[in-house]
C-alpha cells in the first residue's frame, strides 16, 4: 500500500485510475489501459485485482503471452485471495482455450476456478462450451444450466451469451421445446443478433414449422447477405416449403 496516500485519498485514486481503465477499454485504447493497470499495482501492490484488469488489457491489446505471464503470476503470488484467484485462473483458461486452441488445459483452469468459487459463471459456462465442441452434448447441458442459474442469483438477470448458450445446447439435446422457450425471449430481446435469429430457425426447422423457419433464416440472412451458412440455411428451407413437405 502507498505509505505516502491515507486511507481515503488512496481509495479514491485507486477508483480513478479504475474508472480510466474502463474508459480507455471502452475507447479501445488497450495500451492505455494497460499502463494505467501498471499504475493502479504500483499504487498498491498487494491488491490482487488490478492483475485481473492488467491481463485483460493485455489480451484485448492483442499481447496473449504477456497477458500469460501476468495472470500467472499473480496466481502464484496471492494464493488465499480466492475470489480472485477464481477470476485469474478463469482469464487465463480462456486464454488457452481461446487463443491456443489448449482445450484441456482451459478446462483444467476453469475446473480450479470453480474450487475457488462453484457458482463462477463463466468458467461453468466455458466448460459447457468446450464439452459442447467435443461432441459431448449432453454432459454440457448442466454446466450451461448452472452457469445461467448462478447468473440469475448473482445479478438478477443473465447475459446474452450465457442464455444463447444454454438454449443451443438444449437444442443439441434434441429438446427444441425448452430451446424454442428460451430463443422466442432472445430474438424478442434481441433482433439485432443475426446469430439468435438464425439459431431460432434451426429451431422451428427441427419442429417442421417451415414457414416460421424461412422467415427468420431471411431475416438473419439479409442482415449479412455475404454469409454462406444463413444463404445456405434459407435454401434448404425454402426447397423443403416448394416440395410441400
Amino acid at each position: 500500500m502507498n505509505r505516502y496516500l491515507d486511507q481515503d485519498d488512496l481509495v479514491n485514486e485507486k477508483n480513478r485510475l479504475l474508472g480510466r481503465i474502463e474508459a480507455y477499454s471502452e475507447l479501445g485504447m488497450y495500451k492505455n489501459a494497460v499502463s494505467e493497470c501498471k499504475k493502479l499495482i504500483r499504487l498498491d501492490p498487494n491488491d490482487p485485482h488490478p492483475f485481473v484488469d492488467l491481463g485483460s488489457s493485455c489480451e484485448d491489446s492483442g499481447q496473449v503471452e504477456r497477458a500469460i505471464r501476468y495472470y500467472r503470476y499473480a496466481i502464484k503470488k496471492f494464493p488465499t485471495h480466492y475470489a480472485c484467484l477464481s477470476r485469474l485462473y478463469t482469464n487465463l483458461g480462456y486464454c488457452f482455450e481461446k487463443y491456443k486452441k489448449l482445450h484441456d488445459k482451459a478446462m483444467i483452469c476453469y475446473e480450479k476456478a470453480l474450487e475457488f468459487e462453484p457458482d463462477n459463471e463463466w468458467a461453468l459456462n466455458n466448460i459447457g462450451s468446450i464439452l459442447k465442441r467435443k461432441g459431448k452434448w449432453k454432459e454440457s447441458l448442466p454446466y450451461h444450466l448452472d452457469a445461467y442459474k448462478a447468473c440469475k442469483h448473482k445479478y438478477g438477470s443473465v447475459c446474452e451469451k450465457i442464455t444463447h448458450n444454454l438454449a443451443w445446447a438444449f437444442y443439441l439435446c434434441k429438446n427444441y421445446l425448452m430451446a424454442w422457450h428460451i430463443y422466442s425471449n432472445l430474438a424478442s430481446e434481441y433482433p439485432e443478433k443475426n446469430y439468435v435469429l438464425s439459431d431460432y430457425g434451426c429451431v422451428y426447422y427441427r419442429m417442421k414449422n417451415y414457414e416460421k423457419a424461412l422467415d427468420l433464416f431471411e431475416r438473419a440472412h439479409s442482415m449479412y447477405p455475404k454469409v454462406k451458412y444463413y444463404q445456405r440455411l434459407y435454401q434448404l428451407t425454402r426447397k423443403k416449403i416448394e416440395r410441400g413437405e
